[in-house]
């Protein structure tokens, strides 16, 4: 996949495409579901598949940015849940109050028609953009009389009563119910961050733990320990994730923290990606050290029949 971030490396692009558009957060089943039929459009015409996208996420400019605004994937989790679609071409727009005020139709024209060569054009049932989010199916429809490109809607998308978009699989993680959010993502849930220094209390536990400084806008799911799979540079771990407070230490701020199985390498400064495979329990604060580590070490013994 290749990615690109500006209009001028398209100056000698010649290559027609089969398109699409959207923030794609979470990259969920529903957005397969369109990428697998710009992929048979590609294949049947023999166009190149591009996506277009925008960094950083419109409401991280647009929205109060007091409150976080809830990502089901940063754009590094974006990046590597696309390259496995097996798109030809992912195009960057970098977001900013500038570029929010570019019309419907420049966009259109500029980017997809002018930059990417669109031939097909492929959105989902919610689709909307330029200026205020002006630009519609109609939108589209419209201008591909002008530049002669085909346009195709994807329907709403449901799996056993649940609407499978962004929305829904913020509201399942909020109540818990991380099976059915790795349902709906048709993978399990992502959260990565680059490891920092902690208070080591972990490593005087027994159980020295990697701290995680997150995206502030990353959804994180509710407080608890959780059973994950760890990737590390291009090498795979199981262990034990922690969010929360650590109220036995009368923690006061949210930390996120892994204990990796069978690891002993420095890795401060250094990128973490997990994946959350099951819920073993909510935080709990102990009446003392001994308990909590008796806790841990059943912790890592339910993760490692859960994941092995």
């Amino acid at each position: 996949m290749k990615i690109l971030k500006n209009l001028s490396e398209l100056e000698n692009f010649t290559d027609k495409t089969a398109l699409t558009v959207g923030t794609f957060d979470g990259v969920h089943l529903g957005h397969r579901l369109l990428l697998e039929k710009l992929s048979q459009k590609a294949e049947r015409k023999f166009l190149k598949t591009a996506l277009v996208t925008f960094s950083p996420h419109p409401q991280e400019i647009l929205k109060n940015k007091k409150k976080p605004i809830g990502l089901l994937s940063n754009f590094e989790e974006k990046v590597f849940l696309l390259e496995k679609t097996g798109l030809d071409i992912l195009f960057v727009i970098p977001f900013s109050l500038e570029f929010a005020q570019t019309s419907a139709v420049d966009f259109c024209k500029n980017y997809l028609i002018q930059g990417l060569n669109a031939s097909e054009i492929i959105v989902g049932y919610d689709h909307a953009f330029g200026k205020n989010r002006e630009g519609s199916l109609q939108t589209l429809k419209d201008l591909s009389v002008e530049f002669d490109y085909g346009i195709e809607l994807v329907e709403e998308f449901n799996l056993e009563g649940h609407k499978v978009n962004s929305t829904t699989i913020r509201k399942l993680i909020a109540e818990d119910n991380l099976q059915k959010v790795n349902q709906l993502l048709g993978y399990e849930y992502l959260i990565s961050g680059k490891v920092t220094n902690g208070d080591q209390r972990g490593r005087v536990l027994g159980f020295p733990t990697a701290n995680l400084k997150m995206n502030p806008n990353k959804l994180l799911p509710t407080d608890g320990v959780y059973a994950v799979r760890v990737a590390h540079k291009s090498k795979d771990y199981n262990g034990v994730l922690n969010i929360g407070s650590r109220p036995t230490f009368y923690g006061q701020s949210r930390s996120v923290e892994v204990f990796i199985f069978d690891f002993d390498e420095e890795i401060y400064g250094e990128n973490l990606r997990l994946s959350l495979v099951e819920k073993i329990r909510s935080e709990k604060k102990f009446d003392g050290i001994e308990e909590l580590k008796s806790q841990i070490q059943k912790d890592v013994v339910l993760a490692k029949k859960i994941i092995l």
